[in-house]
């Protein structure tokens, strides 16, 4: 979640340069939940499968793109190496899903 900058809070927040000291207990109240909110759905985030695939090195192959071109007119068919993800480390698990090897 992204802060809503046009909420009247945000503006008047940025225009202060964005200290809170100098902001009416109001904005400052506004702000600190959305702050809260962002800071929630990042640990969210971090604590997720998607994090730990996107740390995972990139494929040697594909270079990282998921496309593997040996001749710039080809047609961009996906890395076989990787399935078209561009990282390593991973395979398919008993139900299709991705899962990680260490």
């Amino acid at each position: 979640m992204r802060p809503n900058y046009k909420n009247s809070h945000w503006k008047q927040f940025s225009r202060k340069g964005e200290d809170l000291r100098l902001v009416s207990r109001k904005t400052k109240k506004a702000v600190k939940k959305e702050i809260e909110e962002i800071a929630a759905e990042w640990n969210e985030y971090l604590a997720s499968d998607e994090y730990k695939f996107d740390q995972l090195p990139d494929c040697k192959w594909c270079g990282g793109g998921g496309v593997y071109r040996d001749h710039p007119m080809d047609t961009g068919y996906g890395c076989p190496d990787c399935y078209g993800t561009g990282k390593t480390g991973w395979k398919f698990g008993e139900n299709g899903k991705k899962v990680i090897v260490n």
